[in-house]
């Protein structure tokens, strides 16, 4: 009976232990305003139009930039959907995420589609300015050319020092870098080639 009690213990102590680290899943799909109260524009103007979230207003000196604002994580992954009706059109999407003084430090993906191949960066970025007259090249972990697919998803992920990058259910990127280890979830317009993001999903491990 008293092995029985102490084995019953120990179960418990396991759970209570372990239930700290439960995996969660976070969906926003952006069908309407409600969806982005939990996001916050860092430059420009930002809003939910037709199903999708972006940049709404343009000033001329910046490149937009939000980050869901209501939880950092550390050991994530994060799949980033666009609009994609355009034959030519990106998916830029920020993990591990600091934002200083409209500097950006974390690791980003940009896939810039054309109508038959995808060309994948991942970077790392070091107190990335959002103003495009003071930004230079951000440091490349990984590049690939790769086929465009129907309907493509790009997950960027963070677990401990390996930030990883999957297309189609592949993983095409795995460094390791342990510059960051946890932050903010982030999305990206470039300046001058705009679309909406109609989905973003976060699950941690």
């Amino acid at each position: 009976m008293l092995i029985r009690l102490f084995a019953i213990s120990a179960m418990l102590l396991m759970t209570v232990a372990t239930g700290a680290a439960q995996a969660e899943t976070i969906t926003i799909k952006f069908k309407d305003k409600t969806d982005a109260k939990d996001w916050r524009p860092i430059t420009e103007k930002w809003g939910v139009e037709d199903s999708a979230y972006g940049a709404t207003e343009l000033s001329g000196d910046k490149s937009p930039f939000s980050i869901y604002q209501s939880k950092s994580f550390s050991d994530a992954e994060v799949t980033f959907t666009a609009d994609a009706d355009e034959k030519r059109y990106y998916i830029a999407g920020n993990i591990r995420t600091r934002v200083e003084r409209e500097r950006i430090s974390g690791y980003q993906i940009v896939a810039f589609f054309s109508s038959v191949s995808v060309d994948i960066y991942l970077y790392r970025l070091d107190e990335f300015p959002l103003d495009p007259a003071l930004a230079d090249e951000p440091r490349i972990l990984c590049h690939k050319l790769l086929r465009k697919v129907a309907k493509p998803k790009i997950t960027l992920a963070g677990k401990g020092d390996t930030i990883s990058v999957i297309y189609d259910g592949d993983t095409v990127c795995s460094e390791q870098d342990k510059k960051y280890d946890g932050g903010k979830v982030g999305l990206f317009n470039h300046h001058y080639w705009m679309q909406g993001y109609t989905a973003v999903k976060i699950v941690t491990p």
